[in-house]
């Protein structure tokens, strides 16, 4: 009887040992896990800042080389608002994804044009081309954003506008790219503007977050993670904190935190009630803010699926 209870005894501590010992090991390898499922969520939301903004500094570039182009053809067609009219329509047909551009005059530029004269030019449809003056006491460009940074860039170098309205030209939602014109004896008479359309922004932000979806572990289904059916989102924010692009509202709180840095690389928030691991930068081409949003079960999926995975076959 006393050998029976004796090995009784170490039977169960050596059940003991190695049931503590299994949870020690699956624990560590539950951490190990969750911690890689973090550290990959944050290298995940690096590369997307990177591939978006990526893409808008390209899209600023050819903007930019397409301008200087422009500026240079406008600029030998200032003897009059006619050949200003002529050459504005030659550079938009010849760059067609633009939704029109315009040259906006220094005042009285032209004798017979008054105080104000904005030469824009617009598709009306694929071929259609439809010239206005819109310059005037109630669209005074003079005192535009647009205008007056456009006028302080020095020749060759141009600013992209926040979005805004335009109703006097493009009659809806988008943003500028501006930059100086130069007469024959090298000054300053006024300031050449492109306008772009902004739906390119969420175009963008959307093909992105589709290559990421695509990866997750639900398949074709990864709203399941989230009430709000967000497990990622991608803003643009401009230089005011507007939204330019992105379908979440990101509440006040987390706007403010989020535009007193210039970099957030990577942290646990609070927003709408859910808790996401925010990334952020400002872009400094343009003043404008990237943030990447990932709700706190997408990043510690891949760390969950395989902790459970681990505890079945151990079990």
């Amino acid at each position: 009887m006393g050998k029976s209870k004796l090995s009784r005894r170490i039977t169960g501590h050596v059940i003991l040992i190695i049931t503590i010992f299994n949870v020690l090991i699956i624990g560590a390898v539950i951490l190990f896990n969750l911690r890689f499922s973090y550290k990959e969520s944050e290298v995940r939301a690096l590369n997307l800042m990177d591939a978006i903004s990526g893409k808008l500094m390209n899209m600023k570039k050819a903007v930019e080389i397409a301008a200087i182009n422009n500026v240079t053809e406008i600029e030998k067609n200032l003897d009059s608002p006619e050949k200003v009219f002529d050459a504005l329509e030659y550079e938009l047909r010849q760059n067609k994804h633009y939704l029109g551009c315009a040259v906006a005059f220094e005042p009285d530029y032209f004798a017979t044009q008054g105080r104000w004269f904005e030469a824009y030019v617009r598709f009306t449809d694929s071929t259609h081309v439809e010239r206005k003056q819109i310059g005037s006491a109630q669209h005074d460009y003079l005192n535009m954003a647009w205008y007056q940074k456009g006028l302080t860039m020095e020749r060759e170098q141009g600013i992209l506008s926040d979005p805004y309205y335009d109703e006097a030209g493009g009659k809806r939602l988008l943003c500028t790219y501006t930059l100086p014109i130069f007469d024959r004896q090298d000054r300053k008479v006024g300031v050449f503007g492109i306008d772009l359309n902004i739906s390119w922004f969420e175009n963008s932000i959307i093909q992105e977050e589709k290559k990421i979806k695509e990866l997750e572990f639900l398949g074709r289904d990864p709203s399941a993670l989230d009430a709000k059916g967000n497990t990622i989102f991608v803003q643009i924010l401009d230089s005011r904190g507007k939204k330019i692009a992105g379908s979440e509202t990101i509440d006040d709180e987390t706007m403010q935190t989020i535009l007193k840095s210039d970099s957030i690389r990577y942290e646990k928030m609070t927003m709408n009630g859910l808790t996401y691991f925010i990334s952020a930068k400002r872009m400094k081409a343009t003043g404008w803010t990237l943030i990447v949003a990932q709700h706190k079960y997408f990043v510690l999926l891949h760390g969950y699926i395989l902790g459970a995975a681990i505890l079945l076959i151990m079990t």
